[in-house]
């Protein structure tokens, strides 16, 4: 006689930014031919395709609204079903460290008589707190990256509005371990059976489904661009829309890093190692989970622009700096800018930004193809300099040089490195090239 397991309610509750919205997307649009297949992905507290109301209604979340569906109406809706029920939304994350919190709708005497199964998917802590940063800038957030990590790291959450998100994923699974009324199953996201989210969480649902060409292929909530991240995060910090200025500088942000990748160097990297890999080790150790990924965070690729350089309190200063020139006559230390500059010869020195250059005094330097250039400024981020061949200040960054803005005629100019007597560049607002 064949085994007949307990139907189950099978919650999968994130983590953030480890396929949810896929997943989601794809019980959502598929709902009819799962239910012939004996699973039921109930419309009762969706929103946005996921069951964010029920899970804000166990988290007493300020967003629940009775009118989006409660867990009442949810045993409505499952009245009768014979299989599996399937919810979803990775808002359950806020409360997965207190398995308590989930007692009303496991004892809900339309559950009560299910096998009550949490699903979770885990990344490193390092890519998820830089696809978490990210993510958190569309809804508000605007602190800086540096404090956004020293927080993950010091207490091992982050918590945003009612949203908390958890890092520590041996303690996370310590709660449930014991818990009589429920089964907890952790899943790594750098280990995918099928190399996507969706077979893998096919497989665990039931390894007789199977997907189509065009569904092993769906993505969804892929990553925002740089440029409109930094829209975020520049608007969060100001409480407002960027100026056109504002906008044009932040434009001009993005080109100057061309193709370079931005993500977390590897001394953060380190950081998150030195503070998880010894537990998730011992996480995977526990319950038999692949360590890839988890324990060896890898390095990062060569060439990358470091994502806490990006979303700083400087580079937030940079986008409003481009107003006035900036300048001290008692100003004239401008040894940090100089500070990571390479010795050549005959008192010749290199930046990779800047190029070839003498230093003289009192903030002067003698560039290659510039010539006389004066700076204003102790920081690389922030830079007024006087022109003395082209009779202007103008305004730049390490960041964003060779694109200068010149105060004159409240222009944005690119400088077509190598050149010189005369040196070209390239007028945005008259969109032609003119010589200096």
């Amino acid at each position: 006689m064949a085994f007949k397991r307990q139907h189950r309610v099978l919650l999968h509750a994130g983590l953030h930014k480890t396929g949810t919205t896929t997943v989601q997307t794809f019980l959502s649009s598929c709902s009819e031919r799962l239910r012939k297949a004996g699973f039921l992905y109930p419309r009762t507290g969706t929103v946005f395709e996921a069951h964010f109301n029920i899970a804000w209604q166990l988290t007493r979340d300020r967003r629940f609204a009775r009118s989006l569906g409660t867990i009442d109406d949810l045993a409505k809706e499952i009245e009768g079903f014979k299989g599996d029920i399937i919810l979803s939304s990775e808002d359950f994350e806020s409360i997965l460290d207190q398995p308590e919190r989930f007692a009303p709708l496991r004892f809900h005497p339309a559950f009560a008589d299910r096998e009550f199964v949490v699903l979770v998917y885990v990344r490193n802590q390092s890519s998820y707190a830089e696809s978490l940063y990210l993510q958190l800038l569309r809804h508000g957030y605007g602190q800086e990256f540096c404090l956004f990590v020293e927080q993950v790291l010091r207490f091992r959450k982050f918590q945003f509005d009612e949203w908390a998100y958890h890092f520590d994923y041996g303690q996370l699974y310590s709660q449930w371990v014991d818990c009589p009324w429920a089964r907890f199953i952790i899943r790594n996201y750098h280990d995918l059976d099928g190399e996507s989210i969706l077979t893998d969480f096919l497989g665990f649902l039931d390894p007789s489904l199977s997907l189509s060409d065009l569904e092993l292929n769906l993505r969804c909530n892929e990553r925002d661009t740089i440029q409109k991240s930094l829209n975020y995060f520049y608007r969060n910090r100001c409480n407002r829309d960027l100026t056109e200025n504002e906008n044009e500088t932040l434009t001009h942000i993005c080109k100057a890093l061309r193709e370079k990748l931005v993500t977390v160097p590897n001394e953060v990297r380190s950081q998150f190692y030195q503070a998880f890999s010894a537990d998730n080790k011992t996480l995977c150790e526990k319950t038999g989970l692949c360590d890839k990924g988890l324990v060896d965070m890898g390095r990062a690729p060569e060439a990358i622009f470091p994502i806490g350089r990006l979303f700083s309190f400087e580079l937030a200063n940079c986008i409003a700096g481009n107003r006035s020139p900036l300048v001290s006559e008692d100003n004239r230390d401008c040894s940090e800018l100089w500070r990571y500059a390479q010795d050549v010869e005959n008192g010749w020195k290199w930046l990779d930004w800047l190029g070839f250059f003498t230093v003289m005094d009192q903030g002067w330097i003698f560039h290659e193809h510039h010539g006389p250039l004066r700076f204003h400024g102790a920081s690389p981020d922030d830079i007024t300099v006087w022109d003395k061949n082209m009779n202007a200040f103008w305004w730049t960054s390490d960041l964003l040089y060779p694109y200068i803005y010149r105060f004159a005629d409240q222009t944005w100019l690119f400088y077509e490195k190598g050149s010189s007597n005369p040196r070209k560049f390239y007028n945005f607002s008259l969109n032609t090239r003119e010589d200096a």
